[in-house]
């Protein structure tokens, strides 16, 4: 779980980066020569899609990792029934 939110903090770290390099080439502001922009774009969203992905694989664990704890959970009194609200939350 923690390497997928360290992946997707690169990704959108990437992206963000990438992005507002284009963005710099668009506006005039940092001619780049030839179609450099356009890569450097394809690139941006190719970091945007990683990040997306590791984002979604972490709340599938999340899930998965949730209804291991309920299962293994007594919910009929005392610390379980705490426990169990915790996890429905």
């Amino acid at each position: 779980m923690k390497y997928l939110t360290i992946g997707r903090q690169l990704g959108y770290a990437g992206y963000m980066t990438l992005d507002s390099v284009t963005f710099l080439d668009n506006i005039g502001a940092w001619r780049m020569k030839g179609d450099r922009g356009k890569m450097l774009a394809r690139e941006a969203y190719r970091w945007w899609l990683g990040g997306l992905v590791c984002s979604a694989l972490a709340g599938v664990y999340k899930v998965y990792e949730l209804n291991g704890r309920q299962a293994g959970v007594s919910g009929e009194k005392g610390e379980g029934a705490v426990e169990l609200k915790t996890i429905q939350r």
